[in-house]
């Protein structure tokens, strides 16, 4: 019963086996412990108008079956043997019951087809419903059973002498399946072989008679799904005629009248490890006749091979009897040049371009003992055959043995079976007879000792080394896989650092013991260190010369060639012990470089360059976009791609032998002048000192106006150098910016422009930007719809906040020669190093550009600024340093203090710096409306910054000092006032300074004593009125004394202390003298009469007053009085010509009566009483004592004892003046009056004494006066 309820199958079985059941292939021999889960319900059998029909049910009950080693085992079998899906959802839907479900194998054998479906019957459902349904063509159906058993059993000895091979059949099946609207065609090539020699001797042995063994076995080939190949791989399997629990990946399913043996499993042998201790005669002849049947598989499998290649050059008459031919070929087309995936591998892995089926995932791991049998008994006695047959297909097309051709060597002796590009084979096949098979099945046959041809990769290289390198290249693309073939086989020496590739490689290699292989290098990123290059030309050469005799480098016999076998290092270091350790160091890599010398290099203008020969650099894309107008000097773009070549071309050691440049920045720098137009190159390099120059900032600029926008972009987008790398580009202009336009600034100037600080808070940022539109004062530019990375949106964020909060910000830096930093160019701003330093806020950041500007000499002086502007930034600069102080220096204070931003209390704005600015307190005794005046106070939030910048508050002492003293005639009368009572009040504290004490005597700030004069003085120009002599002296003048004001004793001991003038000093005594003297000659003006002698002798009646002379005695009086202190030579001098001393003119006052005339005069004009008889006629007698100067002050004052002789011969001509006649009438006769004789005698005793010191002209006039001769 329950063979017939698997009679599903046991039908698709035989559909695909043809031959009976056998011992072997019975359900008991797996039936296992099925009973205990499963068990029949229903089964019925009807035969209605010729068609049979079977329906079986399996109910399950419960779901720990799903955990019983058993039915997965039995699932699996049903799955992975049948090729058919409808296992596989049997197994779906055990797998997926939880409670009771009920199966449903309906099969109908109808006369014209095969059909079996699956349906599922629930509890509860009323009718079961379809799931799948798998059906054959009938067409098939006869050709199930190739062998009659009469016929195999019987020895033909036909079979020996026909040409034909009657043993093996071949035929197809096409399984139609569905599942419900899904329809699939599978279409399978079954090839089968009747067993003859030693097989059928077995089959027919008596030995083997209970076994009722069929000598018929073979496989089964997928070849088309839906009329396309498969690309699904399910792992394969050994179909007995049930599936056995071998598991394998191979391309066919083998099939056979296998004897099965059970442990644990169904296998080929027992044991699948080691062998079985003592095994009994049934388990050695059931194993010896499993491998004896693996012939037949062998035979089927040749077979297949030949019948595939029959196929694809025209139809086969064998085939095409049974009208499959034509079929077969149109489903092999699919393959192409892809038969090859259909060959056994030993490796057991799956075929190339597959995929493995999920069902593999839950198979059993491969049998040992049955996957070696295989491959002994079939895989290497198939290779040994097919290795004489002409199975082998060139690239040319041609099918040829193995020995009549050649394998291309793959990359780094690979074994996989992916064939290399076609351009490498196309290359290499016009040169040479190469397979176009996958490269491992040289593994194969090397196994079964085929001896191979290999092209290796240094025969490529020699072919691209003869080859021209003038043409240009048409197909960079294919020349790039050549080159990467032919160095394929190179390894860098394990002193080569991978990391050196991390800018044109993203390494993933793996690196062994002795070497790094290239070819595991994956990812082309670019090179960022240079590596010099340097020619070494000589020892290169002898190198190569040396490496050619070491290594067998020649370019003869291809079969030589291919003998060198393994990799180039490998080689070079067994040579390399006989020549002195040739690898050590650099020298390791003189072999390589000899092998690479002389190589055509394909260039990014697409021709070629010779390597060690001409200079080539080496950059990845932007470094060559950047370079563009030497884009014939760099390798090729499509050359780096690979990592093979990249490693090789990025290695630094083999660069300075090849004559490689690496992209440098240096490199760059050296160029840069070759990179525009030659007149905007001259413009910059002849302006050294022009800091920046005007550009255009759009897309379609560069040419003549400097390099493009987006070069600019590259430039630092590409640049990641130190500080070093920056200087050498210190004098292009390559920072983009606006002053005033678009300009581009030189590099070493980029510490001036300015970028303001970042603003993280974006939910700030934004509530700005509602309270008004920005406005675009950045020449037209629009940041709105700018795309920036996470860390520049800040940065755009604090652009459009300065352009909103402080639109006068920007126009301010440029007056300033500060330049804006494009915010075009934000995603460059850290290389160009403008990025103000972390934790700056935007007045430091201002601070520190217009320190930069400063050093540099281009901060000019502010002039059209705004008043509201200039009050915007200095708020700007309050707010930030309250905040902030502690990070502003000492030159950020500085340049401040140069800024016009400074309020006065005049409304007018000035800078700091020698303006000796101050703040007045608002407690001060006055308000001082100067432009020194700042209209702040230390109480404001403005006292924090003004103090830093070194603004004093003034105290009242030097707000009196500096304001109140000077122009105090100008002040209004209440500010004078102010002052006066500061002075007064605070008298005792100024005292003490002697500063204030030198201002107060030089200011006018003294009213005098004329209440009609607004005159103010110094107090050393007014004269103390407690002095009586300065009073009489003075009394007329009221302007020279102080006002009423000052008279109080308090303001007249103030006013001494500041110079208020008195008697006792010399200029002021002169000056009393002085005034003597004037009111003398005003008295004798106002009398009108002339001052003659005979007037004075004869009526003359004017003559001083005695409050005149009782005056200018005063005044002498006090002079003498105070003599020792004011005696000096210019006192002296002065008082010598003042005309202040009361004396008498004429004949002196004798016995009482007066005689001579009051007048007054100077000393130096005036004689002594004693010398009267000398000149009492024409010189004033001092006639009294009191007026009389010191004896030792004669001399200083000029007054002579005798007098003069000049004076005394005037004397003489005025009295012999008419032979003296009028001198002897007016003589006093009284008797205290000296005589006329006494007279004369003093007159001729003085001649007497200057007798001798005259001279004859003097004589000649003092002869008539005598009237008699001298003798």
């Amino acid at each position: 019963m329950w063979k017939k309820g698997f009679s599903a199958l046991k039908l698709i079985s035989e559909l695909i086996g043809g031959w009976g059941w056998g011992r072997g292939g019975d359900w008991r021999d797996c039936k296992g412990s099925k009973e205990q889960i499963c068990s029949p319900f229903d089964f019925t059998k009807e035969r209605k108008g010729g068609r049979e029909k079977a329906v079986t049910g399996i109910r399950c009950e419960g779901s720990s079956w799903a955990q019983d080693e058993e039915i997965w085992r039995i699932v699996r079998m049903m799955n992975l043997g049948t090729r058919l899906v409808l296992w596989v959802v049997v197994w779906s839907l055990l797998v997926g019951a939880g409670g009771r479900i009920c199966l449903m194998v309906h099969t109908e054998a109808i006369s014209d087809d095969f059909q079996v479906t699956l349906s599922t019957w629930e509890d509860g459902n009323i009718q079961p419903s379809q799931d799948y349904s798998v059906h054959v063509d009938s067409s098939f159906a006869t050709i199930r059973n190739p062998f009659a058993e009469k016929k195999w059993r019987k020895f033909q000895i036909s079979r020996l002498f026909s040409s034909s091979n009657a043993g093996t059949k071949m035929h197809v099946i096409d399984v139609n399946w569905s599942r419900g609207e899904s329809k699939v065609a599978d279409r399978w090539l079954i090839v089968l072989s009747l067993g003859s020699g030693q097989t059928r001797n077995m089959a027919l042995d008596r030995r083997y008679l209970a076994y009722n063994l069929t000598p018929v076995a073979g496989i089964a080939a997928h070849i088309s799904r839906n009329g396309n190949r498969p690309d699904t791989y399910v792992s394969s399997l050994i179909l007995s005629p049930l599936p056995l629990t071998v598991d394998m990946h191979m391309p066919v399913t083998l099939l056979g009248c296998f004897l099965v043996r059970h442990n644990k499993g169904r296998y080929l042998f027992k044991f699948q490890e080691g062998t079985e201790q003592q095994p009994d005669a049934g388990s050695q002849l059931m194993e010896a006749w499993n491998k004896e049947l693996m012939a037949c598989v062998r035979d089927s499998y040749i077979e297949m091979v030949m019948g595939i290649q029959k196929f694809r050059r025209g139809p086969v008459g064998s085939v095409d009897e049974l009208g499959a031919s034509h079929a077969i070929g149109l489903a092999l087309k699919s393959y192409s040049d892809n038969c090859y995936s259909l060959w056994p591998r030993s490796h057991s892995q799956p075929p190339s371009g597959l995929t493995v089926d999920t069902c593999d995932s839950m198979s059993a791991s491969e049998p040992k003992a049955d996957w070696e049998c295989i491959i002994e008994r079939v895989v290497r006695p198939f290779y040994a055959r097919l290795a004489d047959l002409p199975v082998w297909q060139l690239y040319s097309g041609n099918l040829v043995k193995v020995e009549e051709g050649m394998f291309l060597s793959q990359p780094g002796n690979g074994v996989g079976d992916t064939l290399l590009p076609a351009t490498v084979c196309n290359f290499v096949k016009e040169h040479y007879p190469v397979f176009s098979v996958p490269w491992d099945l040289i593994t194969e046959i090397q196994a079964v000792g085929v001896e191979v041809r290999e092209i290796k990769p240094k025969m490529v290289r020699d072919l691209l080394r003869v080859s021209s390198t003038s043409i240009v290249v048409r197909s960079v693309e294919a020349y790039v896989d050549v080159l990467e073939y032919c160095l394929s086989d190179i390894q860098l020496p394990k002193s080569f650092d991978s990391s050196e590739a991390t800018d044109f490689v993203n390494s993933n290699s793996v690196q062994s013991e002795n070497s790094v292989l290239i070819a595991n290098v994956r990812g082309l990123h670019g090179i960022s260190t240079h590596g010099p290059a340097t020619s070494g030309g000589d020892a290169l050469e002898m190198m190569t010369s040396l490496g050619k005799a070491l290594f067998d480098f020649g370019r003869g016999v291809v079969e030589d060639i291919g003998k060198a076998g393994g990799p180039l290092v490998q080689r070079t270091a067994t040579a390399g012990s006989s020549t002195n350790n040739i690898s050590r160091t650099g020298n390791q890599f003189l072999p390589i470089a000899a092998e690479l010398r002389g190589l055509p290099c394909p260039t990014a203008a697409n021709h070629l360059a010779r390597l060690g020969i001409t200079d080539i650099w080496v950059g990845n894309k932007e470094q060559q976009m950047l370079l563009m107008p030497f884009e014939g000097k760099f390798v090729h773009l499509k050359l780096l791609e690979r990592p093979i070549l990249a490693d090789i071309f990025s290695n630094c050691t083999l660069q300075s032998m090849l004559k490689l440049q690496r992209f440098s920045f240096h490199l760059l720098a050296k160029h840069m002048s070759l990179l525009f137009h030659e007149s905007w190159v001259n413009h910059v390099m002849n302006s050294n000192m022009a800091p920046w120059f005007s550009w255009e900032n759009n897309t379609n600029s560069g040419g003549e106006g400097g390099p493009a926008p987006e070069w600019i972009r590259l430039f630092w987008r590409i640049f990641n150098g130190s500080s070093d790398d920056l200087s050498l580009f210190a004098d292009w202009p390559l920072i983009p910016a606006f002053l005033g336009r678009p300009v581009l600034c030189r590099i070493r100037e980029r510490h001036v422009v300015f970028i303001p600080p970042p603003i993280a808070d974006t939910t700030s940022g934004n509530s700005v930007f509602e309270r008004g539109a920005s406005e675009n004062v950045l020449g037209g530019f629009s940041m709105d719809n700018m795309i920036l990375s996470e860390t520049m949106l800040p940065y755009l964020l604090a652009f459009k906040t300065a352009q909103t909060c402080y639109p006068w910000l920007l126009s301010l830096l440029n007056q300033c020669n500060i330049p804006i930093y494009d915010p075009s160019f934000l995603e460059c701003a850290v290389q160009c190093d403008c990025l103000p330093a972390l934790g700056q806020s935007l007045g430091q950041v201002i601070a520190s550009k217009l320190v930069a500007a400063k050093r540099a000499g281009y901060f000019p002086e502010l002039t059209s600024f705004l008043a509201s502007d200039r009050e915007e930034l200095f708020n700007l600069f309050v707010s930030d340093f309250s905040s902030n102080s502690s990070n502003y220096g000492r030159e950020e204070l500085e340049v401040l203090c140069a800024l016009p931003i400074y309020k006065t209390v005049v409304g007018s704005f000035t800078r700091l710096d020698g303006q000796d600015l101050c703040i007045i307190a608002s407690t001060s005794f006055i308000k001082p409306f100067d432009e020194h005046c700042l209209s702040y106070t230390m109480n404001s939030s403005e006292s924090l910054l003004l103090r830093a910048l070194g603004v004093p508050e003034l105290s009242d002492k030097q707000i009196f000092m500096r304001f109140g003293l000077p122009g105090f005639e100008s002040k209004t009368q209440s500010d004078q006032e102010d002052i006066l009572i500061y002075l007064y009040i605070n008298w005792q504290d100024l005292l003490v300074d002697a500063y204030v004490l030198d201002a107060l005597k030089e200011t006018n700030f003294v009213r005098n004593a004329d209440e009609f004069s607004l005159e103010l003085s110094k107090p050393k120009d007014l004269f103390d009125p407690s002095d009586a002599l300065l009073m009489s002296v003075f009394s007329g003048e009221r302007k020279r004394f102080p006002g009423e004001r000052f008279s109080t004793d308090e303001w007249l001991q103030i006013l001494r202390k500041l110079g208020l003038r008195t008697a006792v000093e010399a200029d002021i005594i002169l000056e009393c003298a002085r005034r003597v003297e004037f009111l003398g000659a005003e008295y004798i003006k106002q009398c009108g009469e002339e001052d003659s002698f005979d007037t004075e002798l004869a009526n003359s009646q004017i003559e001083l007053s005695l409050e005149m002379l009782s005056l200018a005695e005063s005044v002498l009086e006090a002079i003498f009085a105070n003599f020792a202190i004011l005696y000096s030579n210019n006192f002296c001098n002065a008082l010598g010509k003042i005309v202040c001393v009361p004396a008498e003119r004429g004949l002196p006052n004798m016995g009482g009566k007066r005689g001579g005339k009051r007048v007054l005069s100077s000393y130096s004009e005036t004689i002594l009483l004693k010398d009267w008889p000398l000149a009492w006629s024409c010189a004033p007698i001092l006639s009294k004592a009191n007026v009389v100067p010191p004896e030792y002050s004669w001399g200083l004052l000029h007054l002579r004892s005798p007098p003069p002789f000049l004076t005394v011969l005037k004397h003489l001509q005025i009295i012999g003046r008419d032979g003296g006649g009028d001198t002897l009438a007016h003589w006093p006769v009284e008797r205290s009056m000296m005589t006329v004789e006494d007279a004369s005698c003093e007159v001729l005793k003085y001649l007497d004494n200057v007798w001798g010191t005259l001279s004859s002209s003097v004589l000649e006039i003092l002869i008539p006066l005598s009237g008699f001769t001298f003798t």
